[in-house]
């Protein structure tokens, strides 16, 4: 039986809904509160609308959602259901109270230990609305969600060869707020990769940025938090199988970050999207040491569809490249119409550029 324990209303609710930048679900999550409040608010002044013109209706037919996108009326059937319930909830709680005891909301945890809903967004929204109750009553799902899927894959040896820390098998990319399959010392070493990857593309709010070679969506979400659309494009379809199913639990929209299960260069070519910088992280090291010819190509076509590129890559390869980490530049410039390049530092035991043409 899942944990249970008593949690302040306030403070779970300025964790889930109002927490800036510190939790990967934010940007979606205060959205989504927000519009719940105010449907609360609608209901309570006894406000009567169509379905599908209270603020979480609206919410979940915008374009940012994208369910319903192009099918208007299967959304506004979506919305008749759905205010229902809400409406029924809002009736129910008003006239009665919450009984913690027989509706229990589920959370789970994530960086820093704090505490994030599950589900139970309806029904936290009137309650805090309310203001009636100080305390809920929560189960913990710790075993649920990510940590599941993180174990799956684990299990299915989804993981490079030899990876571990302190014996244990860990995932080859963090998982965001679950360090125990990923390890905390590769965990760190992707946060401070960030950090100056976001420092060499800053500003990144309102850009686009293309992840090669995505894997489980690190970056992309944390560029995501920042304000950055964000799109992760990898081969491996357990991967963004993977990428997907936490955009649900974390409750970020299907758009931004977007997953894609496709190759760079198709990718790139079919949509002709033009990205202000684009992550190649561990791929064009690995690239080179199989086909050189389609590793140049392969980074030309990126550059001419990108302002900066951020590359990591090692000296030594499986065949070797050049001599040491000071002949990077020049051949990736000698091969591009990239003309600037900043050395980031270490990332992953390889060398971490960002250029610019």
């Amino acid at each position: 039986m899942a944990e249970r324990f008593m949690v302040d209303v306030d403070t779970l609710w300025v964790d889930t809904y109002l927490r800036g930048g510190e939790h990967a679900h934010q940007s979606t999550l205060r959205g989504l509160g927000e519009s719940f409040q105010e449907t609360v608010k609608l209901l309570e002044a006894g406000v009567e609308l169509p379905a599908e013109e209270y603020p979480a209706s609206k919410y979940f037919l915008s374009d940012l959602y994208g369910k319903f996108t192009g099918r208007r009326r299967a959304g506004i059937r979506f919305c008749e259901h759905y205010m229902k319930l809400f409406k029924g909830l809002y009736e129910s709680i008003s006239a009665d109270g919450y009984d913690t005891e027989k509706s229990i909301i589920n959370v789970s945890y994530l960086e820093n230990n704090r505490l994030v809903l599950l589900d139970g967004n309806k029904r936290f929204a009137v309650i805090k609305y309310l203001g009636k109750q100080k305390e809920i009553m929560v189960a913990l799902d710790d075993n649920g969600g990510s940590r599941k899927i993180c174990a799956s894959l684990i299990e299915k040896n989804l993981i490079r060869d030899g990876m571990s820390e302190g014996g244990k098998p860990i995932l080859y990319q963090p998982i965001i707020g679950y360090d125990w399959c990923s390890g905390l010392n590769r965990t760190k070493a992707y946060y401070e990769a960030l950090e100056v990857i976001t420092s060499f593309c800053a500003p990144v709010q309102g850009k686009t940025i293309l992840d090669v070679g995505s894997c489980y969506g690190f970056f992309c979400y944390e560029l995501a938090k920042r304000g950055a659309y964000a799109i992760g494009v990898d081969n491996d379809q357990d991967r963004v199988a993977l990428s997907l199913n936490l955009s649900d639990i974390y409750g970020f929209d299907w758009s931004n970050p977007k997953f894609v299960t496709a190759g760079m260069i198709n990718y790139i070519i079919e949509t002709g999207l033009h990205f202000d910088c684009v992550l190649m992280l561990s791929v064009l090291h690995n690239m080179l040491g199989v086909n050189e010819e389609l590793a140049w190509a392969t980074l030309k076509l990126i550059v001419e569809k990108s302002d900066a590129v951020v590359l990591s890559m090692g000296h030594l390869s499986p065949k070797k490249i050049v001599d040491t980490q000071y002949d990077i530049p020049e051949l990736i410039m000698s091969h591009s119409d990239l003309n600037e390049c900043k050395y980031l530092g270490t990332f992953s035991g390889r060398h971490l550029y960002g250029f610019r043409k």
